[in-house]
């Protein structure tokens, strides 16, 4: 898929419940209101079931790879997809210290609407 489809995806997502989940955990849960492209991030304003009145932002680095898998959008973050084959990238990536990581280091984040979970 192009990146525009992704994007098609995600304006099909506004006003749905949706869930944002790493590593089978929901980091945010809530309807998407609005999300933005930056140069480097992605960002998305979510309103909480609980707090309907209160917008949260939750901004992330724009993935190595986007694609769909399940009826969700996959961002992947995986040092495997940045090196994409090099051996010796790989690694060199992979001794990067741990202060310097953030938290989407070598992982994936789902974007799923809540009705298909």
């Amino acid at each position: 898929m192009e990146n525009q489809e992704y994007i098609e995806y995600l304006k099909n997502l506004f006003q749905r419940e949706i869930h944002i989940i790493k590593d089978g955990k929901a980091l945010r849960k809530g309807k998407l209101q609005l999300f933005s492209i930056d140069n480097f991030h992605i960002t998305f304003k979510l309103v909480a079931a609980k707090n309907p009145d209160k917008v949260k932002t939750f901004e992330v680095p724009y993935p190595f790879k986007m694609y769909m898998h399940d009826g969700a959008l996959v961002f992947d973050y995986k040092l495997k997809t940045f090196s994409n084959g090099d051996d010796e990238l790989l690694i060199k990536a992979k001794k990067i210290k741990s202060c310097d990581k953030s938290k989407f280091y070598d992982t994936e984040l789902v974007i799923k609407p809540v009705d298909e979970l």
